[in-house]
């Protein structure tokens, strides 16, 4: 899910097909059964040592130090590393693309799908950020030759093989980005077996997993870990969107009445179940949890108005659609404000399109919506940086636009991480950078910092908020990115609604 501000998203075209799920609220830590099982994919090269023996007793008793306790990511990094132990290093000297002081560059993204931009952007921002660098002189004398940025259109398969004509025809050093929605075992295999370090947005299991995974780094940390479960009966949530929706609506937790309204899709469901149990832990009350809304797969509620009436009745005085597509957000809260709903929304899509239909702009009026990435609305040196590169590029897209973090941001970490190496550059020198216990330090507002080896396994507690204004049809600031206003927080499965 892209949560982004202004997305190209048509009000006619259903983001159902194709659509980018989001994180999923979900920060993996603590003796993580995924990372044992193998978040991501088998590789023939994986790094050098084993991943640990973790047993269910030992998660258990780990995990139970922490029960309803939030959690920042250092007490989870801690964790993390007392059962499963450092991360280990790479070994090798792949010089492949470094032609002298001169390093090639590709990207591919998920940019559309079926026709729909569901990153907008992505491409340019990564096009825009390297450029930026090349005018700068370089980094550590490095320039950069950038053969460009593929779309792959939300295909796996597709999105394999033009990684793979990247990297074998073309010579890249490195992906910049690699932006990939959906995946096949095979792109992590490939990009394990062949060292290639690649920066971008990590909804695929090519960037998840602990020992397993060493050359694939998320801008959005482990996206893709989201719905695995933790052992021994424990599994994680954070609160990043319930904290910005207190911040943001100025009331305290125990003046929330909330109504957690799911759909059936198997990651958001997932995700939501342990919602209530998380802001009950915040002090919130929580009158209504349930997933009456259809998967992205099956046909459209035809009537929300019995859906509204009962939640209507449980005196909720939020309610939160984790939706996902937003156009049932949209018709549950027509349905709800047709029949006198007075209060407050968290919603899950910044859509600036979608905000152009009138009736659409009106059931959102009010609706507070988190995001993972900065706000555009919230003017900053880096947000005209931003647009300024992307202007010296003739981009058609500017910060507003719904992948232009995501790319300009990876490209941004790939550059910082380059000018951490010491010596001469190889693939497994930038790899062991970043896993030895790299910071990258985000880009002001706008992109979100990020803790390795951590991020290859858990979620960050970074967001921003902003909110829906009918009248003008579009987004105001309400939250600017905060690096660390979110939470971490276990649960025992039984927890689960």
């Amino acid at each position: 899910m892209n949560t982004s501000v202004a997305g190209q998203t048509t009000a006619k075209s259903d983001p159902r097909k194709g659509r980018r799920l989001r994180r999923g609220g979900v920060l993996m830590v603590v003796a993580t059964a995924m990372i044992l099982a193998g978040c991501s994919s088998g590789s023939s090269a994986k790094p050098t040592g084993s991943t640990g023996n973790t047993t269910n007793t030992t998660a258990q008793q780990i995990a139970s130090k922490y029960i309803n306790t939030p959690l920042s990511p250092e007490q989870g990094l801690t964790a993390i590393e007392s059962v499963l132990g450092p991360y280990k290093p790479v070994s090798g000297d792949t010089v492949r693309g470094i032609h002298g002081k001169v390093i090639t560059l590709s990207g591919v993204a998920d940019e559309s799908a079926s026709g729909t931009k569901l990153s907008p952007g992505v491409c340019d921002g990564a096009a825009a950020r390297i450029a930026a660098a090349n005018r700068a002189g370089g980094v550590d004398g490095y320039t950069f030759n950038y053969v460009g940025c593929k779309d792959s259109g939300d295909n796996p398969t597709t999105q394999l093989q033009d990684v793979q004509t990247a990297v074998q025809q073309q010579g890249a050093f490195a992906m910049v980005p690699l932006e990939s929605i959906t995946g096949e075992d095979n792109l992590s295999s490939f990009i394990e077996g062949q060292h290639v370090p690649s920066f971008g947005g990590g909804a695929n299991p090519a960037f998840c997993g602990w020992n397993t995974t060493a050359f694939a780094f998320s801008v959005t940390w482990a996206t893709s870990c989201a719905t695995n479960p933790l052992p021994g009966g424990v599994e994680s949530q954070d609160d990043n969107f319930l904290q910005v929706y207190l911040k943001a609506a100025h009331v305290k937790a125990s003046d929330a009445k909330i109504a957690i309204v799911a759909s059936q899709d198997a990651g958001f469901q997932g995700t939501a179940k342990f919602l209530p149990a998380v802001a009950e832990q915040m002090g919130m009350h929580v009158v209504y949890y349930g997933a009456p809304i259809p998967a992205a797969s099956a046909p459209a509620l035809s009537d929300y108005a019995p859906l509204a009436e009962q939640l209507l009745h449980t005196g909720a005085n939020v309610i939160f659609p984790y939706a996902s597509s937003p156009l049932d957000s949209v018709d549950l809260m027509t349905a709800l404000k047709s029949i006198g709903y007075k209060g407050q929304v968290i919603n899950l899509y910044a859509i600036q399109a979608l905000l152009q239909v009138p009736s659409i702009a009106t059931a959102l009026d009010g609706a507070i919506t988190p995001q993972d990435n900065g706000a555009s609305v919230f003017p900053s040196k880096q947000m005209n940086t931003i647009t300024a590169d992307l202007k010296a590029i003739h981009s058609p897209y500017t910060a507003a636009d719904a992948g232009v973090f995501g790319g300009y941001g990876s490209a941004d970490m790939f550059l910082n991480a380059l000018s951490k190496v010491q010596g001469p550059l190889t693939a497994e020198k930038l790899a062991n950078v970043m896993n030895k216990g790299y910071t990258y330090p985000g880009f002001g507002n706008a992109v979100c910092s990020s803790e390795w080896p951590v991020a290859h396994v858990m979620l960050d507690p970074c967001s921003a908020g902003v909110i829906v204004d009918a009248a003008s049809k579009s987004f105001t600031p309400a939250v600017n990115l905060d690096y660390s206003i979110g939470h971490l927080y276990l649960e025992p499965a039984s927890a689960a609604r």
